[in-house]
């Protein structure tokens, strides 16, 4: 009996999956929904309501409700990031210690912070599993986007721990979903999952060889997801209704809300007919009366609006090709994941993009939870040691020269040049499934050893063994990159962290 669950923990819905010695199975909610909205929401007497009820109360209580915080996660107050989304969330974020973000709650007039709501999340969560299994569960894999640095990574943890719940180990998300379709697709080849969610799209090149699956790439875009494509709709929507009535419909909180549910239903059923009819009775009101917003969306317009954003995904693929080291026309099959793969405009574009027409092999947001599922029955098999091991034996991608690098233990890069006193690296925190080494490996090895408050992309100059790491001399290209394994940590040792890599 295995006490391991999978969970997707995503962006707008969050899924559960348990894989037994049967096939892998998705565990409903306690409402019976197969997905769980990743939605909090404190009501006015303070209440904390997660899930479904969270979101049936957001049109009258938005400042209160919280959504999409997976993408806050691990971010602070000054990131740009931040500063673009504040403006499309209903809630007020503020600034917390050493700059972290927190999101002010009026029902409780008090803060909280990302990581105590994906607690919530994840606590509701572990209750359903545990209802639907009948018995305890304490013990998880969870899917991480491919774009998430160590800060976010490491956030997630922290909210398993808070309610109880071991981390024992993080599955990028398209590596996860591609663990699922090796159970479709077990003939070999090579294979693009893109998985188009609702914050984020991420996407993996995966080869299938003999029943051995190896990522050889992944990519993601952080800010682009279906929640996007509601917000543009929404400003639509906002202004068409300004020109007609001259109330400006972003000023209230609750219209706001409506428009946002109202926008995403509007999208879902684009997905599948050509117009749709939105209809939203006493939107607003001025000294003439009530006003109503009724008006007739096509897909042609809705297409239109969100153009730019449709774009990105093409650069989400070509730069996944450019790692992959693949050219246009390699891949023998495209499969889509997550809610946005309905999308007719965005299947036309992956098509033209990879010579490929993709194909739907699980409901929305649900593969991701089932690889992950997989990944927790191979660690509770005792199939390999831990989750790390796994990691190396199923998804990792060997470095293109030199030794292979074990993702257990810190490993030491040797210097570029002989005698030289010092190297460069560009640390990105983002998995890309590709790892490159400094040249001339006979020469003597540095170990890399990284100061705490180390940021995306941050570039380090490493001075030669016992010396402390300095900020980047000007005018030097020297460098290497290294690319961060899904599963790997930062360790504190005294004032350092010591990456394993």
């Amino acid at each position: 009996m295995f006490n391991i669950i999978g969970i997707d923990l995503g962006t707008t819905h969050s899924v559960v999956a348990l894989a037994g010695d049967d096939e892998p199975i998705v565990i409903p909610t306690a409402e019976g929904e197969r997905t769980c909205p990743s939605i909090v929401g404190f009501d006015h007497s303070g209440h904390c309501l997660v899930g479904r009820p969270a979101q049936q109360q957001a049109a009258g209580n938005p400042d209160s409700t919280v959504c999409a915080v997976k993408r806050l996660v691990g971010r602070r107050i000054d990131d740009p990031a931040v500063r673009q989304l504040a403006p499309t969330l209903p809630y007020e974020i503020v600034s917390g210690p050493h700059k972290a973000v927190n999101i002010y709650i009026p029902t409780i007039r008090s803060t909280v912070t990302p990581v105590e709501i994906l607690g919530h999340l994840l606590l509701k969560l572990l209750h359903d599993a545990e209802l639907y299994l009948g018995r305890s569960v304490s013990s998880a894999v969870i899917v991480v986007p491919a774009s998430y640095n160590d800060a976010q990574r490491q956030a997630l943890v922290e909210a398993g721990q808070r309610v109880g719940l071991e981390i024992m180990g993080l599955i990028a998300e398209p590596v996860a979903a591609a663990l699922a379709c090796s159970m479709l697709y077990p003939y070999n080849q090579t294979m693009m999952i893109i998985d188009g969610g609702g914050g984020i799209t991420d996407a993996s090149i995966v080869t299938y060889r003999d029943g051995i699956v190896k990522s050889r790439a992944s990519h993601g875009d952080p800010l682009l997801g279906g929640d996007d494509w509601d917000t543009r709709l929404v400003n639509w929507l906002v202004y068409q209704f300004e020109q007609e009535t001259g109330l400006h419909l972003k000023r209230d909180l609750q219209a706001w809300q409506r428009l946002r549910q109202a926008a995403e239903q509007c999208k879902v059923e684009l997905s599948t007919a050509a117009t749709t009819q939105l209809h939203l009775p006493y939107i607003a009101a001025d000294a003439s009366g009530p006003k109503h917003l009724a008006l007739t969306i096509t897909r042609d317009l809705f297409e239109r609006e969100t153009e730019d954003l449709a774009a990105r995904w093409g650069t989400v693929i070509e730069t996944t090709l450019h790692e992959a080291q693949l050219p246009v026309g390699a891949l023998d099959k495209v499969v889509l994941t997550g809610g946005m793969a309905q999308m007719p405009a965005l299947q036309e574009r992956v098509a033209a993009y990879t010579h490929c027409r993709p194909e739907i092999a699980f409901p929305a947001g649900e593969a991701a939870a089932i690889g992950a599922a997989i990944q927790a029955r191979a660690v509770a098999t005792n199939m390999v040691r831990n989750a790390s091991e796994f990691m190396k034996k199923m998804f990792e991608s060997g470095p293109r020269a030199g030794p292979p690098i074990s993702p257990d233990r810190p490993h030491d890069l040797p210097s570029p040049q002989p005698y030289r006193a010092t190297v460069q690296i560009t640390l990105t925190e983002a998995f890309s499934g590709t790892t490159r080494h400094l040249p001339q490996p006979d020469d003597p090895a540095i170990a890399i050893t990284i100061p705490p408050g180390v940021r995306d992309d941050a570039r380090l100059k490493l001075p030669a063994p016992g010396s402390s790491a300095g900020p980047e001399p000007a005018g030097s290209d020297d460098y290497v990159r290294i690319a961060i394994k899904p599963d790997a940590r930062f360790e504190r040792s005294e004032d350092d962290l010591r990456l394993t890599v």
